[in-house]
């Protein structure tokens, strides 16, 4: 097994300014991580409402001179103050919502100009300073935006990065997707400070591959702690304020596992199973989006027992296969009408047992030509 050092550098200022102490902290890879089984087994399956209330249906509108592409492109979905972003990732943008789903405008432009971009990889909402986090890559700086989308700051990066998180005031970590540079030093995710002077380096960049991969590796904020998974891997680890550990390793079946990852043969992964980053960690539910046999499914745990698969047989679960983003406190699930027309039909007056909302919202409407993407919000069952 192979070990990732994380090395924590700090400034302990006691008496003296000049006095130092430097800590090393092992990433804790055990065999006592919990396994998290997508088997067959459904002994312990519920319908997602027993888990999760719905609480609002929100059609995402574009313009014609702001178009959103498909729910496949969705890379981030920020809930904050009744505001929704969404970072388009076909069309390189952030499109501000209101709670409605009625479209706002953009934040930031494309161009080479200050406060613009050509290429975004993502956007992140820094809650200790209220305002928006742009990461773009071309060019290589991070943007900093108000919450009405107003250009404020802009810091070019010594280093390439696809994904940010911010721990606190002092502590931002990003995902470097095989992005080597000087500073990365052939680590996949950087911690830095404030100022984006990095502290912390950990997860060797697989020495085969040097090809950034947006399906599948980079990190998820929980509501308390921070995840992370490399490329293909089905290991998930766990970051907070005492390190990182190996907390989940998910078992996706003989068919679906890859245990030796092997960069050469990324496209014969296509068949295989791994988490994706939509994905969401929250109290003691676990939700893992991936795909089975290039078909999406999402499976929820709690306590490590899978209580809810799209995959269970019942058709009404699999209305809600596609991937999800834990943010303002609440559960953003991505639903693409077209591709539920069937079961929509079908299953009416059962769907509308459990969810009115979904029938009241579709009511009299051809769902098939239905190109916007959907987000259903989705509250913690008390």
């Amino acid at each position: 097994m192979i070990k990732y050092f994380f090395n924590f550098f700090f400034v302990l200022f006691l008496i003296l300014p000049s006095c130092r102490n430097e800590n090393k902290i092992t990433i804790e890879e055990t065999d006592n991580q919990n396994l998290i089984s997508t088997g067959l087994d459904s002994s312990n399956l519920t319908q997602i409402n027993n888990i999760l209330d719905l609480e609002n249906v929100i059609e995402l509108k574009g313009s014609d001179t702001n178009p959103i592409s498909n729910t496949y492109f969705i890379k981030r979905v920020l809930n904050v103050k009744d505001r929704i972003y969404i970072l388009d990732e076909r069309f390189s943008a952030i499109l501000m919502y209101d709670i409605n789903g009625n479209f706002i405008g953009n934040v930031g432009n494309k161009g080479i100009k200050k406060g613009e971009f050509v290429l975004i990889e993502d956007v992140y909402y820094d809650e200790f300073n209220d305002i928006l986090l742009a990461l773009c890559n071309t060019p290589n700086k991070l943007i900093k935006f108000s919450l009405d989308g107003k250009f404020l700051s802009e810091t070019y990066l010594k280093f390439y990065a696809s994904d940010l998180i911010v721990e606190n005031k002092n502590s931002i970590y990003f995902y470097v997707n095989q992005n080597n540079s000087p500073l990365a030093q052939q680590f996949n995710v950087l911690r830095t400070d404030s100022n984006f002077n990095v502290l912390d380096r950990a997860f060797k960049i697989p020495p085969q591959n040097d090809k950034a991969i947006s399906s599948t590796g980079g990190l998820i904020k929980g509501d308390k702690n921070i995840y992370f998974s490399l490329p293909y891997e089905r290991n998930i680890y766990e970051i907070n304020s005492n390190g990182i550990k190996l907390k989940y390793k998910v078992d996706f079946g003989k068919e679906g596992n890859i245990d030796d990852v092997d960069f050469k043969l990324s496209n014969y992964y296509i068949k295989k199973s791994y988490p994706s980053k939509k994905s969401f960690f929250v109290s003691d539910l676990v939700g893992i989006n991936y795909l089975k046999g290039g078909k999406k499914v999402l499976d929820i745990f709690k306590d490590e027992n899978r209580i809810f698969s799209s995959i269970s047989g019942n058709p009404i679960d699999n209305l809600f296969n596609e991937g999800a983003f834990y943010t303002g406190n609440k559960i953003f699930m991505i639903f693409t009408p077209k591709f539920k027309i069937e079961s929509l039909i079908k299953y009416k007056e059962e769907i509308n047992n459990f969810f009115p909302l979904l029938t009241e919202n579709f009511k009299g409407r051809n769902n098939s030509n239905i190109a916007s993407p959907y987000l259903l919000v989705f509250n913690l069952r008390k």
